[in-house]
């Protein structure tokens, strides 16, 4: 490697990225900035995704669909390749993985992933046999949780591959109450507490779980309270296993379905005004065969709009709730859970501040910084510095 290791040339493959909606997605749109401040960067994404870069950054789109999206960016990745010289190849997530072994191969690049969890237990044999032996081969994974770690360990992942960093957050200008009187008047939502719902209706969120099983108890202990639902069915995630129908049936079933407002998928303005408005937010998980909870991105962007989350303790989500952010409780414990939202209800805390100070542990640039630390390490052992 000659003097680029002060301008190194980093190429990312990714279909998670905007206009994909989720947090993985915001999860790879801001490592992607990230590493264009210290790193000249092309991305081979998904359609519609170089309007979430600089001019300066190189974009190759391809279809988001997964099947094609692995044969087109394959191509592109080896074309781009061999018409460039890489110093690294970065994957936004295991289904990338196939392609940074081909890179590796071929064109002796090293390889990092980001590994979220649900690509390490997607429950489809062809996908364990190929893309986690992939996964294996990677030099360098960045898991997004402690938990995660310990599933790559499960999956034969060596651990001197494997380092933690945990999501980021933008932390928020506070939303003032004008703004929040007109978001309530511009959605019909009635004065009283919100209890907000953000995410895909996947299994593993719970949420007909929650509606059966406390909101009952919470509406009858609190009466003007609210569920604000903010997502809907996946529709382009490896886990397409949705639940709204199950969710709108445990509406009805419940005879609370005008204490609930579905708002679907909103924009990121709409969610910080969501996340400001909301009294409490729930992550009410399940655990589900070949489905995970990575860690849990929308607590600590709830946290950092001041608002606490209660979650059920599974998966990567003691990553991102502390005691000044919110409550983890045991799962499966539904009156454990009901009785927490409710002390969040009736109570100032976990305050506004407290919240936003767990919040500062996540900010964006701390994570880049991480980020940074980990991809220079592997470029300066590909370089003959390192080990």
């Amino acid at each position: 490697m000659t003097s680029s290791i002060e301008k190194p040339s980093v190429l990312i493959i990714t279909r998670n990225l905007p206009p994909l909606v989720g947090g993985m997605e915001r999860l790879v749109q801001q490592l992607t900035l990230g590493v264009c401040e210290w790193a000249e960067v092309t991305v081979i994404g998904p359609h519609g995704c170089a309007t979430c870069f600089p001019e300066e950054v190189s974009v190759i789109e391809v279809s988001e669909q997964p099947a094609r999206f692995l044969f087109t960016s394959t191509l592109s990745a080896l074309k781009a390749t061999r018409q460039r010289k890489f110093d690294a190849v970065v994957g936004g997530s295991g289904l990338v993985a196939p392609i940074l072994l081909l890179l590796s191969i071929f064109r002796r690049l090293k390889t990092a992933v980001l590994l979220h969890g649900l690509d390490l237990v997607v429950d489809n044999r062809i996908y364990q046999h190929l893309f986690v032996t992939c996964i294996r081969k990677v030099d360098l994974v960045i898991a997004n949780s402690a938990n995660t770690r310990t599933l790559a360990f499960g999956k034969g992942v060596s651990r001197d591959k494997v380092v933690v960093i945990n999501p980021g957050t933008t932390l928020p200008i506070p939303c003032d109450t004008a703004t929040l009187a007109d978001f309530r008047e511009r959605y019909d939502l009635a004065p009283g507490p919100v209890i907000l719902f953000v995410g895909r209706m996947t299994r593993r969120k719970g949420l007909s779980g929650f509606i059966r099983n406390c909101l009952p108890a919470i509406i009858a202990a609190v009466p003007n309270t609210t569920l604000l639902v903010v997502g809907k069915d996946p529709a382009h995630s490896l886990n397409r296993e949705g639940e709204e129908r199950e969710v709108i049936q445990a509406a009805q079933e419940s005879g609370l379905g005008g204490r609930i407002r579905f708002l679907g998928q909103v924009d990121d303005e709409q969610l910080t005004q969501c996340y400001a408005l909301a009294t409490v937010q729930i992550l009410p998980l399940v655990e589900v065969a070949g489905d995970v909870e990575g860690f849990g991105m929308i607590a600590v962007e709830a946290a950092a709009c001041g608002t606490p989350t209660v979650a059920f303790e599974l998966g990567g989500v003691p990553d991102a709730i502390s005691a000044s952010s919110g409550a983890l409780v045991a799962p499966g414990d539904y009156p454990s859970f009901a009785q927490s939202v409710l002390e969040v209800l009736r109570s100032d805390y976990p305050s506004a501040e407290s919240c936003r100070e767990h919040a500062r542990q996540f900010a964006w640039p701390r994570y880049n910084a991480q980020v940074e630390e980990s991809l220079r390490a592997l470029l300066a052992v590909n370089s003959g510095t390192g080990r």
